[in-house]
């Protein structure tokens, strides 16, 4: 699909328990995937993303 590593911000695969502003944040190896039932819960799914940066040595990392 897309090169790796990967940040993805989708509306799918999110539980059904979320609400509205709510967000699920994955991550592995190779990509961070925010997943959110509507707009408000992407937009404060990448907010905390955002926070999780942290600098290192070697550049960034997300811990997870």
């Amino acid at each position: 699909m897309g090169s790796y590593p990967a940040v993805v911000l989708t509306r799918q695969g999110g539980s059904g328990k979320l609400k509205e502003q709510g967000y699920m944040i994955k991550t592995d190896q190779k990509e961070l995937v925010i997943s959110a039932k509507g707009e408000a819960g992407l937009f404060w799914g990448t907010q905390t993303f955002l926070q999780l940066i942290r600098k290192t040595a070697n550049g960034y990392e997300v811990p997870g």
